[in-house]
């Protein structure tokens, strides 16, 4: 993997443990409910964006032709567990189903942050 994906991976899995943590202290201490669902869709996500990085280092390095249907299969099973995942949580768990979307669209959020820091930085140089 590149160095400058290493990077952004670890700065975005930096910025996803510390939105994890504001945004759990505060469900558990204002909501009064348990964080672990809003855990869950971050590390989901988390785990995807990580995937997302090695199936494209992967697929670059072969053939158009080959890259294109692998990568297209490799996204929808990940689509279909995302899915997967959040459908036994609202069979059982209808709010923790909500706690588990914020949790995997706060992960966005980090994108966002690394992308504004980042720009920040590279306009300093």
């Amino acid at each position: 993997m590149k160095k400058e994906m290493q990077s952004a991976l670890k700065s975005i899995f930096f910025y996803d443990v510390f939105i994890g943590i504001l945004i759990g202290l505060f469900i558990s201490s204002l909501l009064k409910s348990s964080p672990i669902f809003f855990f869950l869709g971050l590390f989901v996500a988390l785990v995807n964006f990580l995937l997302n990085g090695v199936i494209i280092n992967f697929v670059t390095s072969l053939k158009k032709l080959v890259a294109m249907p692998i990568s297209s299969i490799l996204t929808c099973c990940k689509i279909i567990l995302i899915a997967y995942v959040g459908l036994l949580i609202y069979k059982d768990f209808p709010m923790g189903c909500l706690y588990y979307l914020l949790g995997f669209c706060s992960h966005f959020i980090s994108f966002i942050l690394y992308a504004v820091i980042n720009n920040i930085l590279l306009e300093r140089k």
